[in-house]
């Protein structure tokens, strides 16, 4: 986890900076900036647009400044961010972010008209909240296959038993697509010397785990997490992506982040927070135990795995739990003795130690207040 410089001012007017990271967006911006551009905000509001260009090969740039209205009352601007990597596109976002607040939205999300104004008023209300998203809604290319509502949280949609509201302790996390971040909360971790582990999408490449490790660091120094009912986007999801061999990929790629997180779940005492091993088989950090349940969880449903490997088995449940199991067997085998001193080493480090003593002054300050 290696903290990286920053170069980010102390404060900043009250507003919402809209960070959109993109590669090769060309067929996908027009329909997003028009969504942007049709907010309807209050005079007050203050915001602006961040298109962060990540080491796209086409004419990004070019097609952003092209569909931004030139009148419009906020402004776009373009950056560029040549290292591949979602990690590394959000963190150029917030360096050039000029406002308190930070909404991430992927360039194939479409606000609802008065998104904007929501997420203010939402944060305004709660200045506990580190981190806030809403519900996301799919917009399918062609039909939609019949399992995607049982998997939508894969891609970032809500799901029908979703919590609201403080979701801090359960799920634990908010998806970074519509994240609403505060600056404040993202300069506490930079001070702690907080670094992602986890790099997420590389172009093409799938990754996972970014944003599950912003809302874990948040939750180590404090923060709140907050879902918003009534705070909704559509996300675009074209016919590629809707294919079951595409998902397989997908929530394995997910399996293979889960081990980069659990430095954090050890620090939070809370390791069955995500899915993953279990609470019993990580009291400690042993790569071998690990291996030996994620093996066990494995084999023990021998039908499922050699059926997936035969026939699609589309929509069942279990090659899905199944595809995450072997993504983290994969991850931890590869790390062997790297995981134990990995998660040892983060316990021990300054960075932990600072964001506890983070929570414990917010813990005090919320005990007097309510007192």
């Amino acid at each position: 986890m290696s903290p990286r410089q920053f170069n980010l001012a102390r404060s900043s007017p009250e507003g919402i900076s809209i960070v959109i990271c993109c590669h090769n967006g060309t067929a996908r911006l027009p329909a997003t900036l028009a969504r942007l551009a049709a907010q309807e905000t209050p005079p007050q509001l203050q915001w602006d647009v961040v298109l962060v260009d990540n080491a796209s090969t086409d004419e990004t740039a070019a097609c952003a400044r092209h569909h931004w209205p030139a009148n419009h009352r906020a402004e776009l601007r373009v950056v560029r961010e040549p290292q591949l990597g979602v990690a590394h596109a959000r963190t150029r976002g917030i360096e050039a972010a000029k406002y308190e607040l930070i909404s991430f939205v992927d360039d194939d999300n479409w606000l609802r008209p008065d998104w904007l104004a929501r997420s203010a008023a939402v944060m305004d209300q709660r200045p506990e909240v580190g981190a806030m998203a809403g519900r996301n809604k799919p917009v399918c290319e062609g039909i939609a296959p019949p399992w995607l509502n049982q998997h939508a949280n894969w891609y970032a949609l809500a799901l029908a038993n979703d919590s609201y509201g403080d979701v801090t302790e359960r799920p634990g996390f908010v998806y970074s697509a519509g994240m609403t971040l505060r600056k404040a909360a993202w300069l506490e971790l930079v001070d702690c010397g907080f670094g992602f582990a986890t790099m997420g999408r590389q172009g093409s490449i799938l990754s996972a785990g970014p944003d599950i490790e912003l809302c874990l660091a948040l939750r180590l120094a404090g923060w709140r997490l907050w879902r918003e009912r009534d705070l909704e986007l559509q996300h675009f999801l074209p016919a590629p992506r809707l294919q079951w061999s595409y998902l397989k990929r997908l929530v394995r790629t997910a399996g293979m982040a889960a081990p980069l997180l659990d430095p954090y779940l050890f620090a939070l005492k809370s390791p069955d927070q995500l899915d993953g091993a279990s609470a019993r088989t990580m009291r400690a950090p042993d790569w071998r135990r690990r291996a030996l349940a994620l093996g066990r969880k494995i084999l023990g449903r021998p039908y499922t795995l050699i059926a997936s490997r035969l026939f699609a088995l589309e929509g069942n449940h279990r090659v899905i739990r199944l595809e995450h199991h072997i993504g983290e067997l994969t991850r931890i085998v590869a790390m062997r003795g790297g995981y134990d001193s990995a998660v040892r080493r983060f316990l021990d480090s300054p960075v932990r130690q600072a964001l506890d003593q983070l929570k414990g002054a917010k813990e005090r300050a919320r005990s007097a207040s309510s007192s």
